[in-house]
């Protein structure tokens, strides 16, 4: 079965592309794959975890997670959406070595004014679809700390892959045959995003990992990549930023 939900943004959203740094912050249109499981991950353990010993939280973090990585994530545009840059203070530390530096970056931010969809799975066992459900409607942030949002309800639930959706899992070749036989570049904005690998482990993926070598994720098995053409297309673009328009009709929000 699949689970779906509306998402509605409370603030700006931002989440930084693969392809970029923390000082030139460009901005996905949607959130990726890895993100979304990560986030629900987070919700599971801030659940179950309270009171437990480290070892007992990890291995039930990584039940949680091996039934999460391999879910099929699907996204749902609103009818427009605009990207700008904002200057930012940041301040980083050498490794607790030095006092903290104050620097500049530019950070994009996306805004809605529609909520946009999310659908996943298959998921067939009942236990993890109440776990599933019960994490999405605990949701409050994808992305960066102040990219706050709101599920506007519990998901629905369907045998089949719902309509309308971009599977943001799924490599999409970036050009199609047109009915005369030719080829043409496929229309649309092309992103790279992050999903879980085929065999992700906590103790890898965790924030507290120990610096060590053997605990750096691995790409194939921690994380993955995909190359997603996203149904938008840009409509202006002008100083202060660049407006995209959904290409497809969508799932009513």
């Amino acid at each position: 079965m699949y689970a779906t939900i509306t998402v509605h943004l409370v603030s700006l959203f931002s989440l930084r592309a693969p392809t970029t740094n923390a000082f030139t912050a460009r901005t996905l249109p949607c959130p990726t794959p890895a993100a979304l499981k990560l986030a629900l991950l987070a919700k599971l353990i801030e659940r179950d975890a309270p009171g437990q010993a480290p070892d007992a939280i990890a291995a039930l973090a990584q039940r949680h997670l091996d039934w999460l990585a391999p879910l099929s994530v699907g996204w749902a545009p609103p009818p427009y959406l605009t990207i700008s840059a904002a200057t930012l203070t940041i301040i980083k530390e050498d490794n607790g070595k030095t006092p903290l530096i104050r620097s500049v970056g530019i950070r994009e931010y996306a805004h809605f004014d529609e909520p946009f969809g999310l659908t996943l799975g298959p998921i067939t066992d009942e236990a993890q679809r109440a776990d599933l459900a019960d994490a999405l409607l605990r949701l409050r942030a994808l992305g960066v700390a102040e990219s706050l949002i709101q599920p506007a309800g519990p998901p629905t639930w369907s045998l089949d892959a719902p309509e309308g959706y971009t599977w943001l899992t799924e490599d999409t070749e970036n050009t199609e045959n047109t009915p005369e036989g030719q080829t043409t570049r496929r229309a649309g904005e092309a992103v790279v995003l992050d999903d879980l690998g085929r065999a992700p482990s906590f103790e890898r993926l965790s924030l507290y990992r120990p610096v060590e070598a053997a605990f750096v994720p691995r790409l194939g098995e921690d994380r993955r990549r995909t190359i997603v053409t996203l149904p938008l297309r840009q409509r202006r673009q002008d100083l202060t930023g660049r407006t995209l328009e959904r290409l497809v009709d969508a799932p009513q929000q």
